[in-house]
């Protein structure tokens, strides 16, 4: 059996592979998951992960209830984020702050331009209803197809929650590129959580996606052009303090006064 170190193509994005016994319909998702993100897959036999690896590269195995991403040691595998869902509209009237600084409406077309790991497009995707529906943009191919599958196969708690997530449409694309390919107000509103330089503490569910993620500073022509596409606003979400809303001329936030993040909000009307 060839080596993955010496046969990984040029230009690939990850090595995909499966459990140690699958079955041949997760051999078949595995290639043809590898074709459509630009990956390798290779054969497991009884080798650990660990003898896989090759590089730097992430490997993805293709498991009999779900998709795990292997990188740096650090696993990764969709899940929802159940409790800033159970917060949702709660006894005491309030809502999560990013429901507030975005205000959506019944019926809303809402951009996720920097969807990661989906868990802020859910709540979206709920406070629209469902007539809405969210567009998640996501630079990372590997993070968009293991975010889209887990979107499409999750079963939740409840049957709000798994429509929520089925409103939810992903594309594998940097969103200043999709943005530019809009027509002026196409959407509602957009929303941006560019990744932080350093992570939030109690953010540990976020650090297997780092090494994937895009750390560029979020762009002024990307802001520019959100507030052509969308309709009422764009909301940038920030670290409280941070200069990253005042670098963009933002003015207006919305937030809890003890929050860690700020939301910046540029009224489009």
């Amino acid at each position: 059996m060839s080596d993955p170190e010496r046969t990984v193509n040029e230009g690939s994005v990850a090595l995909v592979t499966t459990a140690r016994r699958p079955d041949p319909s997760a051999a078949l998702a595995g290639r043809q998951l590898a074709e459509k993100i630009g990956a390798r897959f290779v054969e497991r036999g009884d080798r650990p992960i660990t003898a896989l690896q090759a590089g730097d590269l992430p490997v993805i195995v293709i498991e009999q209830d779900r998709v795990v991403c292997h990188l740096d040691g650090q696993t990764f595998f969709f899940h929802p984020g159940l409790i800033r869902m159970r917060r949702m509209g709660g006894p005491d009237g309030s809502r999560e702050p990013l429901i507030e600084a975005l205000d959506p409406h019944e019926g809303d077309l809402i951009l996720d331009a920097t969807l990661g790991r989906g868990g802020d497009a859910i709540l979206i995707a709920d406070a629209v209803g469902e007539t809405g529906r969210v567009i998640g943009v996501e630079a990372s191919p590997v993070v968009a197809e293991l975010t889209r599958i887990g979107l499409a196969s999750y079963h939740g708690p409840t049957p709000e929650l798994e429509r929520a997530m089925r409103r939810i449409e992903v594309v594998a694309m940097d969103h200043l590129e999709y943005l530019n390919a809009c027509a002026s107000g196409s959407f509602d509103m957009v929303y941006f959580d560019p990744m932080f330089d350093s992570p939030l503490s109690g953010s540990s569910s976020l650090d297997p996606l780092r090494p994937l993620a895009r750390h560029d500073p979020l762009r002024r022509e990307a802001v520019d052009a959100a507030i052509r596409v969308a309709r009422r606003r764009v909301v940038v979400k920030s670290r409280r303090g941070a200069a990253t809303l005042r670098d963009l001329g933002i003015q207006q936030t919305s937030g809890g006064r003890w929050s860690r993040v700020s939301y910046g909000i540029i009224p489009c009307v």
